[in-house]
């Protein structure tokens, strides 16, 4: 029973691996919300077989490890900042777009904690690395025939944005740069020494470690060549696609991660495993290099469709100042960086609540920061920032322990040769990850490379590992075979629930809103379908309701008076139940001021104002409260009024003058018209 419970959690765990390439069209955000739901199913239903497992053997049980500790107590001041902060709903469950709220978390806690219970020897760690890197392999593939031109999957989209299946280049970046790092380990990992006395303890190896894993039978040498060509090539082409990626944190990770795992075995471990990890991470840093060189220099023969789009050229771009996006990018996220310190002065012990970004952002953001374009940020682009923000001091305290938990873990003892390897391998690999986010945030396909990651360091904690354990350590956790029964469907019955109700209906609600916002259908058949996306999984249904929304304000000039009365009944109805659910809601606020304003004209005014007073109390510097108020002031007539508004704001951000070219035009002519006046 045993061996077939664990077996089949491996099983689990390698289809997990192939979430990355989980896209689905029939939802909204077809990149991320399949992803999100295809990880949390497969790991509640891991979950389920290993409680099972613990039931019938009680050596399966999570280990001490100080990672999971840290990673517990990480997510329990999560969950008190969520309940503490300005939107629970929100910060649980997140939305459609990001799919990264605390239960997310929960999902990915619980799989460190089962796959570092479960994969108990080195072979079985590398089967799923392996497993993960071919991934890898096929998501490279697919970005450079990409960036050629060639369609090799019906999902994947043509555009020299290269993102392969992850819907973006950085998302791509992010998951590529762990992939190059433990390409590169597994190889040095298969040239340093099979043998070799563990070093002497130093004053920063105090404790003692675990007893060296005995190596499984060696593999023969054409399956070395094989694994090595199969690591090599990985490494090379993952490094090629990230490159085209053009994603420069990614690329600062990969760099900062290939000189940590050879300065860790300097400054810590077996310098027997030095060697091969001093070349791998050299390699890496020539083929950075050599690509940067060829790029600038006679171009890369693959990426003749898209030259500017590659990380060399963006990098050019940012430091000569060349490119209005480049310098976009930057100017931006160092404005967010600021809201993101006033935010945590604001709240600043647990912050805003996980996912609240949003809600500080528009609280602080000024004019000026749409000058360079005219996208908010939900997310404030760095990780450490994010938590300042939403966690506060307490979380962002926590997060660093978490962090140090997994760099102590990795550095605090020493290990044979091969073992040493892999371990700074994957320290490099961590080391990149965090340094790729201080550009960025998680995503659900991220998030699953670092928990991989988690769980392999937390596995090494595990004292004996790969030793059989004694008899009585397998025994039955729960002796009497009814209550055994009883755990076994209690847990099939929490497991149906989850799957049923939060999963397959949160697909359900996605699915149900995205046929209703693309779908060519009657305005009563739209509205249905609406409402029963809405009614199908209610704590997601804030951004299905804006996009469909957003869908018939569109067609409000072609609609009749019927279907007319329908849409305004509609929104009047899901709009004052969207904002009692969510209070600070300003993109569902805005929505429902433009689409009152559109609708009820000059008539509506005065019913309109405290709307518009609200909009100006949540985002008084966003580029839609400007917009709207300006028009406000048109419907009562006072041209000059709005005008002010217009020049108020352009003076700040010159570069939205075309966003309010229409309502200038509006009052100047009312303003002609009128004399003056």
């Amino acid at each position: 029973m045993s061996a077939v419970l664990a077996g089949g959690i491996r099983v689990g765990l390698a289809l997990l691996l192939l979430m990355p390439l989980v896209v689905t069209f029939q939802t909204l955000f077809p990149y991320v919300v399949g992803k999100a739901l295809y990880a949390r199913g497969l790991i509640e239903i891991l979950t389920a077989f290993w409680v099972v497992l613990v039931v019938w053997n009680r050596s399966y049980r999570p280990q001490r490890s100080w990672v999971l500790l840290a990673f517990y107590g990480y997510l329990l001041v999560a969950l008190i900042a969520s309940a503490l902060g300005v939107n629970f709903t929100r910060s649980l469950w997140s939305t459609y777009e990001r799919m990264m709220g605390v239960w997310d978390l929960v999902h990915w806690f619980l799989l460190a904690v089962v796959a570092s219970a479960v994969l108990r020897t080195p072979q079985q760690w590398l089967y799923l690395l392996n497993i993960n890197l071919g991934v890898g392999l096929v998501l490279s593939v697919v970005a450079i025939a990409q960036v050629l031109g060639v369609r090799l999957l019906p999902w994947v989209l043509q555009r020299c944005d290269v993102d392969a299946t992850l819907g973006n280049p950085s998302y791509l970046g992010a998951v590529l740069t762990v992939m190059v790092l433990l390409a590169v380990g597994l190889l040095a990992r298969s040239f340093a020494p099979s043998e070799g006395a563990v070093s002497p303890p130093t004053p920063s190896h105090r404790r003692r470690g675990r007893r060296g894993t005995p190596e499984p039978a060696p593999p023969n040498r054409w399956q070395v060549h094989a694994l090595r060509a199969f690591w090599g090539l990985t490494a090379l082409l993952c490094l090629i696609a990230l490159y085209q990626t053009g994603t420069r944190g990614g690329m600062l990770g990969l760099m900062a991660g290939a000189v940590a795992m050879p300065l860790g075995v300097i400054l810590f471990g077996n310098r027997l495993a030095l060697k091969p990890l001093a070349v791998g991470g050299g390699a890496v840093l020539v083929g950075v290099a050599l690509l940067f060189a060829l790029d600038r220099t006679v171009g890369l023969p693959w990426a003749v469709r898209c030259p500017e789009h590659t990380v060399g050229a963006r990098a050019t771009a940012l430091v000569r100042s060349e490119s209005p996006g480049t310098q976009a990018s930057l100017a931006t996220r160092l404005l967010s960086a600021g809201y993101s310190v006033r935010a945590m002065a604001e709240r600043p012990l647990l912050g805003w609540g996980p996912e609240n970004y949003i809600v500080p952002f528009t609280r602080y953001v000024e004019p000026r920061f749409f000058q360079y374009g005219a996208e908010v940020f939900d997310q404030a682009h760095n990780k450490v920032l994010e938590e300042l923000a939403t966690k506060g001091i307490v979380g962002i305290v926590f997060y660093l322990a978490l962090w140090g938990a997994l760099v102590w873990a990795v550095v605090h003892r020493r290990r044979p040769p091969r073992e040493e390897a892999l371990a700074y391998a994957v320290l490099g690999a961590l080391v990149g990850y965090f340094v790729q986010n201080l550009f960025l945030f998680d995503t659900p396909a991220m998030m699953l490379q670092w928990a991989l990651l988690v769980a392999w360091v937390a596995a090494q904690e595990r004292p004996g590992e790969g030793e059989p354990a004694p008899e009585a350590e397998r025994a039955p956790l729960v002796a009497n075979g009814f209550a055994r029964g009883v755990v076994v469907l209690f847990t099939t019955a929490v497991l149906i629930f989850s799957l049923t109700f939060l999963n397959y209906r949160a697909f359900a609600g996605a699915s149900l809103a995205a046929r209703a916002v693309a779908e060519p259908l009657s305005v009563g058949e739209r509205i249905a379908l609406a409402r029963q996306s809405f009614s199908t999984f209610p704590p997601l249904a804030g951004t299905a309701r804006w996009f469909i929304f957003e869908a018939l304000i569109s067609q409000w000039p072609r609609l009749s008076p019927e279907d007319r009365q329908r849409v305004f009944t509609f929104i009047l109805e899901e709009g004052d139940r969207g904002m009692r659910q969510d209070p600070r809601d300003y993109r569902l606020l805005s929505g429902l001021v433009f689409f009152f304003q559109r609708a009820g004209g000059s008539e509506a005014v005065e019913q309109i104002e405290p709307l518009l007073q609200r909009l100006r109390e949540l985002g008084p510097g966003r580029l839609e409260t400007h917009q709207l108020m300006a028009n406000q002031e048109l419907l009562r007539g006072n041209y000059q009024g709005a005008l002010n508004i217009i020049d108020a704001f352009t003076a700040q951000a010159p570069a939205r003058a075309p966003s309010f070219a229409v309502l200038r035009q509006a009052a100047e002519a009312g303003l002609k018209g009128s004399g003056g006046q």
